[in-house]
């Protein structure tokens, strides 16, 4: 008896020691992650000039009244009001340089890129997580929508967040700080960007999938408690609804979703077809699973949201592009790893991150030029030739 006493308390310090080992690779490996996400958005971030949009929206900032802003600012805008309103109390603290306006918008983006691990670390398992997050965070969708002060990055951190409190309300209805943290994000999301919140009223209706007699009242009344404030912006939403799309923008093609993965895949098919086998290597690496019913929520989390913004940029008004679908591309990205196993070998997924890291930042510098070749016009560039060539060619030889 003394020696079966001994054997499992070998056994259970070998278990301590490999579930000690395991948290450390994990650890480190996010660590590493993380590090790569933060250089790749703070890498040259406000060397570059604002873009059109950005000063349209500073442009709508020059009001006395917050009353003013709202009329004038962000009924006009199309957009929900949170952005807008950010900034009008950010730039009056930090000023207009492109750094400070940016900056808020650089740690969004990281932010959320954070919340997106732990949603799926939590909803799926650490091993999609792991993948999931070194895939994000090369891809030039996430960099660049984090490198602009526009909706998109805070749009992107509250729907994350929500979809992460979102589940942890779901299996512990009864805190209070979880409760509070799904109102907060949830509320924010909506008034982020009306994409965002298709995203989040689609997280609230998956979770009846959920439903449980310990969970059901504390998620309805959490979630009417999102309703009741969002009324404090309805006005603004069916004033802006009314105005429809965008009549600048031009009518999707057929293959704009083919389009859209081309652009996730840092404009690099390989890289696509890349991401797309991953399920082919869970099944070979015999680390597959097909257990969690759940994960196929996953997909229809983007597919849901793309087709009516596709239907409706198709048969009403225009209103699709790149950008808004950065709320719905995480959960497709996380879909292609979730079929690894909660008891794959960490090291074949600390292997694989960073296999998907070593592509994705080849494929962003070296294929697409990311940091080369910006995606909106350089305002300041053409500003700094023009000061030049007047210089040496004088104002009327540089008209001509």
């Amino acid at each position: 008896m003394c020696q079966f006493q001994q054997v499992l308390y070998y056994m259970k310090q070998f278990d301590k020691n490999e579930m000690l080992k395991t948290w450390k690779i994990e650890h480190t490996i996010f660590a590493v992650i993380l590090g790569i996400n933060v250089l790749l958005r703070f890498y040259n971030f406000s060397s570059w000039s604002l873009s059109n949009d950005e000063l349209s929206a500073i442009f709508r900032l020059r009001f006395e009244t917050l009353g003013e802003l709202f009329q004038e600012g962000i009924k006009i805008d199309g957009h929900p009001a949170f952005t807008q309103l950010f900034l009008y109390y950010w730039t009056k603290i930090f000023g207009l340089s492109t750094f400070s306006i940016r900056f808020p918008f650089v740690i969004s983006g990281i932010i959320g890129s954070v919340y997106f691990y732990k949603f799926i670390r939590l909803f799926v398992n650490k091993h999609a997580a792991i993948l999931s997050f070194a895939s994000l965070s090369c891809s030039q969708l996430f960099i660049l929508y984090s490198q602009l002060a526009r909706p998109y990055a805070f749009g992107f951190l509250f729907t994350m967040g929500f979809a992460y409190y979102w589940y942890r309300l779901i299996m512990n209805p009864d805190k209070r700080l979880i409760q509070i943290a799904f109102i907060l994000f949830g509320f924010c999301g909506i008034l982020s960007h009306y994409f965002a919140s298709m995203t989040i009223s689609l997280l609230l209706v998956s979770g009846l999938l959920f439903f449980s007699k310990s969970n059901y009242k504390s998620y309805i009344l959490s979630a009417l408690v999102i309703c009741i404030l969002f009324l404090s912006h309805l006005s603004i939403t069916l004033f802006q609804l009314n105005i429809g799309g965008v009549a600048w923008l031009p009518v999707p093609t057929e293959d704009f979703i083919y389009q859209f993965f081309h652009f996730l895949a840092n404009d690099t098919v390989w890289v696509l077809y890349f991401i797309v086998v991953f399920p082919l290597i869970a099944l070979i690496s015999k680390q597959f699973q097909v257990t969690y019913w759940k994960i196929y929520l996953l997909p229809f989390l983007f597919f849901i949201p793309y087709s009516i913004a596709y239907y409706y940029s198709i048969h009403k008004s225009p209103l699709m592009q790149f950008s808004v679908l950065i709320f719905f591309a995480p959960f497709l990205i996380a879909f292609f790893f979730s079929f690894f196993s909660d008891k794959s070998n960490i090291k074949l997924t600390a292997s694989l991150s960073f296999i998907i890291i070593i592509v994705g930042l080849y494929s962003l510098n070296f294929e697409r030029k990311f940091y080369q070749k910006r995606a909106f016009a350089d305002f300041k560039g053409v500003s700094e030739s023009v000061i030049e060539w007047t210089k040496k060619y004088k104002k009327a030889n540089t008209l001509n």
